[in-house]
């Protein structure tokens, strides 16, 4: 991984989960992880500054997805990972 953006193992667990879902609100996504939603912003605060995700406000909810780089990231970990999407 050393030609890669550096991930912290939760990073690249929230980046994972959002690959899979394709696009989840911050509360579900903290509430599918089993993690506090504060700690769950500030993961994606950091994987927004690296442009692996992309964080969207609508209705007072915040929404977030991967970026094309993030599931670029994601594909070259994980190999096997499937987007819900597809």
């Amino acid at each position: 991984m050393t030609n890669h953006t550096p991930l912290t193992a939760d990073e690249a667990l929230v980046l994972q989960q959002l690959h899979e879902d394709g696009e989840d609100d911050t509360r579900m996504l903290a509430r599918s992880m089993g993690l506090p939603r504060r700690y769950v912003l500030g993961l994606l605060a950091g994987l927004k500054r690296k442009g692996l995700v992309v964080i969207d406000t609508a209705y007072g909810d915040m929404w977030v997805r991967a970026t094309s780089k993030g599931k670029r990231l994601v594909a070259t970990i994980w190999p096997e990972a499937r987007p819900a999407y597809v």
